[in-house]
C-alpha cells in the first residue's frame, strides 16, 4: 500500500468524518496493526484496510442506496446502510484512492459481516473494528485483550454475540455472516 493511498484517505478522514467517527478508525487502525503484528499479517495492508473500512459510514440511507445501485453492488444492500457500508467504501477505496489490493478491498468488505474462509486481514478488521480502545461495552476489555492471544475464539464470539443481537432485534443476519456462523459452529 503506498503511503500517498495512506495520506489521500486521512485527509478524507479529516474532511469527511466526524470527531468521533475518526477516533473510532484510529482506534481501528491501531488495534488492527497490534493484530497484525502479533499474527504475522502485513501491517501495512492492516493500516489502509482499518483506514478505510468506515469512510462510506456517515452516508444518509438514500445517499448509500445510489451508491449500491450505482456500483450495481447486491440487491440485500438497498435499504441496509449498516451492512452497505463496508462494500460501499471497498468501492471508493478501489475508484477514489487508487487501492488495487484485493485482500485489502475485502477486509474492507466484509468488516461488518464477516464471510465463510475468512482471511486474516479480513479477520483482523472485523475484530479490531469491534475491540478497538473506543469501544466501551460490558465485554469490550475483555474481548480486546483476549484477541490479542487469540483471535479466534474473539472473532467466534463476536460472530455468536451478532447472531443473537441481531435475533433478538428481529433482523435475519445476512448471507454472509451466516455461513460465517455456521463456519464456526458447525450448525
Amino acid at each position: 500500500m503506498s503511503m500517498d493511498c495512506i495520506d489521500s484517505c486521512l485527509r478524507y478522514m479529516d474532511e469527511h468524518l466526524n470527531e468521533h467517527r475518526r477516533n473510532h478508525t484510529l482506534g481501528v487502525r491501531e488495534t488492527a496493526l497490534k493484530l497484525a503484528g502479533i499474527y504475522g499479517a502485513d501491517k501495512n495492508k492492516a493500516e489502509a484496510a482499518a483506514l478505510f473500512h468506515d469512510i462510506a459510514k456517515p452516508l444518509s440511507q438514500e445517499e448509500s442506496d445510489a451508491e449500491v445501485i450505482k456500483y450495481g453492488l447486491p440487491a440485500c444492500l438497498i435499504g441496509n446502510r449498516n451492512l452497505a457500508h463496508g462494500h460501499i467504501a471497498a468501492c471508493w477505496a478501489r475508484d477514489r484512492f487508487g487501492v488495487t489490493d484485493e485482500e485489502v478491498l475485502d477486509a474492507v468488505r466484509y468488516h461488518t459481516s464477516a464471510k465463510k474462509n475468512i482471511p486474516l486481514l479480513s479477520k483482523i478488521i472485523f475484530v479490531a473494528d469491534t475491540v478497538e480502545p473506543g469501544r466501551t461495552y460490558a465485554e469490550a476489555e475483555m474481548l480486546r485483550n483476549r484477541a490479542y492471544e487469540d483471535i479466534d475464539w474473539v472473532y467466534r464470539y463476536i460472530l455468536l454475540w451478532m447472531r443473537d443481537d441481531l435475533k433478538r432485534k428481529g433482523i435475519e443476519p445476512g448471507r454472509d455472516t451466516l455461513e460465517a456462523i455456521k463456519e464456526v459452529t458447525d450448525e
